[in-house]
């Protein structure tokens, strides 16, 4: 047991017998008249803890199995049917969980893809593992993953990825003979110029890890992890999916996601594989769907993200249900338990614990984090700790809730004066505390990100994804407090729908005021110019344009910019905005758009078609259909010249 444990051990309130090394001392010291009595006590006492876990399946009892690792992206436990919910269309995985083993307080570190998927394979915080956030960090050697460790012990391994978040630039392929990272773009997505997804659907990735499947040398114990991304905004499920959910689209992604983990399931019983075969499911975080005010996930840390499914099947050990829910445990474990059931040796340190012993611990103490918000929008990072019956947040205002009573922490109890209260708050403060010893500051912990191509940095932002390091200079406890900010982000978002849907007015009111309030947010100033545009006021949009440019550099801005000057004939200024998005972000496609305006106005037809050219060249996905579109046009004009000259 390492200090840290030893240090935690001492504070742990343990609320389910003495712990066994205890139990055996004072059975030895009963001495040999009360054995019978002593047998009895230690029977009672394992039959208590183990409770919802199958006695056959110990360590090693799986030694020379397949594993097979399929992570949901994006999946609440909450919104599938076996854990309760009544809406849901999941027979695969309610199968897996009717026949298997499943946790029912099992809870992400963070809610974040690549960080989260990152603790899955490593079985440590990112703390250790370093992955802080989507994109701006890479998973470096001396760090070693569930897939190396399988593959030293034997094991054939594959990945199939389907969303740009992990691909293989990020680190999570070390390990995997064949990782399977290529994810394109989603052809659905592809309807304009605004934002393409980096993303395949969980058919095509099905499909290639089918494929694998019926190709593997069988000779050999395989290591298989299935990732299904469909879950994650923008949500569009396929039909019949998306008739059958229809005002539930997040409920229609899970539906069709199961279907496809169906298709995967049945290709092992085809193969003669699933009886030897431990099937790990996992999410990575889950959605808030407008709770507490966040739409989508990374930047709170309420139950509505951090709660995940996990769910064990071994058919060859187990043989009916099980469920796990006197414990809280997390995705760390998943590593340290597939190595302990399948018995491959190894020297790794984990921060989770092989769920044989964890789910013996009813006071564990887990830790989270999210940094997105100081990362992308230079707000407080939260950091946070939670037991089965309570958790602590860490932030500018510090929250305290009892989940016994509380599941949808709604109040707050951080302040309580009960004396109940304050000692299990206090506990969780001194552990959180204690884990946080040591960490680097914020502005060392941002300056380990590393810059990114364009290219990754267009794929990112199209799954809605942008880090863009802000404010690391700010003390940190003048940051804001991201929970008190989630009606900024709502207010933009809705801004900005109004205005698309032709209501510029409404939209107007709504973002005005948030820029009133939050003069130096440059998301908010660019979706108020953005409306300014819609109202055609020009002048007031440049001005909007040029301030969130100032406190920001973006290509974003000075496309906008450029356009404005292009209407306008101001042809000198309209190239210099282009010449600053270029160096910004050289591969955006709408710098090339612009510069094709540019020369058309000017008279220069040749020229523009030879911009419009290259934003196709460069930006496929998000300019080519306008680019096409323009130089169609433009030919067209070129002709009825030329008709009208002879």
């Amino acid at each position: 047991m390492n200090k840290r444990r030893r240090k935690r051990e001492k504070r742990r309130i343990d609320g389910g017998g003495l712990p066994r090394g205890q139990a055996r001392r004072v059975y030895v010291a009963l001495g040999c008249g009360l054995v019978l009595v002593g047998a009895f006590v230690l029977n009672m006492f394992r039959s208590e803890i183990d409770r919802g876990w199958p006695i056959e399946l110990v360590g090693g009892s799986a030694s020379g199995a397949n594993v097979l690792l399929i992570t949901l992206d994006t999946t609440r436990a909450d919104r599938l049917g076996c854990y309760g919910h009544a809406g849901a269309e999941t027979p695969n995985l309610d199968a897996l969980a009717a026949g298997g083993i499943r946790f029912d307080d099992a809870v992400t570190v963070v809610p974040v893809t690549l960080p989260s998927h990152t603790t899955i394979m490593t079985g440590v915080d990112p703390p250790k593992h370093g992955v802080r956030h989507n994109g701006e960090y890479r998973l470096e050697a001396g760090r070693a993953t569930l897939a190396e460790v399988l593959g030293k012990g034997g094991y054939e391994t594959s990945a199939f990825v389907s969303a740009f978040v992990l691909d293989a630039r990020f680190g999570l392929n070390r390990g995997f003979s064949v990782y399977d990272d290529d994810v394109g773009v989603s052809s659905s997505s592809v309807t304009d110029f605004s934002r393409p997804i980096y993303e395949r659907s969980a058919t095509a990735v099905t499909d290639r890890a089918i494929a694998w499947l019926g190709n593997n040398d069988q000779s050999r114990p395989f290591f298989g992890w299935v990732h299904y991304f469909d879950p994650h905004a923008p949500r569009q499920p396929p039909e019949p999916f998306a008739s059958r959910f229809a005002g539930r689209l997040y409920d229609g992604e899970i539906s069709y996601m199961d279907s496809q983990i169906g298709r995967l399931l049945g290709a092992l019983d085809l193969a003669g594989l699933r009886e030897n075969t431990l099937i790990v499911v996992v999410a990575d975080h889950g959605e808030s769907l407008g709770e507490h005010d966040e739409a989508t996930h990374a930047k709170l840390i309420y139950e509505s993200t951090m709660h995940v499914p996990l769910i064990i099947s071994y058919p060859k050990l187990i043989k009916a249900g099980h469920v796990v829910d006197d414990v809280v445990v997390s995705i760390a474990d998943v590593m340290p338990t597939v190595l302990e059931l399948t018995g491959v040796s190894h020297d790794a340190e984990f921060d989770g614990v092989s769920l044989l012993a964890g789910r013996l611990d009813r006071g564990r103490m887990i830790y989270m984090e999210t940094l997105a918000p100081y990362l992308d929008s230079g707000w407080s990072p939260l950091h946070g700790i939670r037991r089965h019956t309570d958790k602590y947040i860490l932030a500018p205002t510090p929250e305290y809730y009892d989940l016994r009573v509380d599941s949808g922490e709604s109040v707050n109890l951080f302040v309580e004066s009960a004396a109940g209260v304050v000692v299990a708050r206090d506990l969780l403060v001194a552990e959180l505390s204690s884990l946080m010893e040591g960490l680097p500051s914020l502005g060392a912990t941002a300056a380990t990100a590393r810059k990114l191509d364009p290219d990754a940095q267009r794929q990112l932002e199209s799954l809605g994804y942008v880090g863009s390091i802000s404010n690391a200079e700010t003390p940190a406890d003048e940051l804001a407090d991201p929970k008190e900010m989630m009606s900024v982000s709502k207010a933009i978002d809705e801004a900005e729908g109004l205005a698309t849907a032709g209501l510029a007015e409404e939209a107007f009111v709504i973002i005005s005021g948030v820029v009133k309030e939050f003069p130096r947010d440059p998301k908010a100033l660019i979706a108020l110019g953005k409306v300014y545009l819609h109202q055609d006021r020009l002048a007031e949009a440049e001005e909007t344009f040029v301030k969130a440019h100032a406190i920001r550099p973006s290509a974003q801005a000075c496309i906008f910019l450029a356009q404005l000057m292009v209407s306008q004939q101001r042809v000198e200024e309209a190239a210099s905005f282009l010449d600053q998005a270029e160096v910004l972000e050289p591969l955006h496609g709408g710098i090339y758009l612009a510069r094709g305006d540019w020369f058309t106005l000017q008279g220069r037809p040749l020229e523009a078609i030879a911009a419009y050219e290259y934003a196709k060249k460069v930006d496929p996905y998000r300019a080519g259909r306008e680019a096409e579109s323009r130089i169609l046009k433009l030919r067209n004009f070129m002709r009825k010249l030329e008709k009208g000259g002879g």
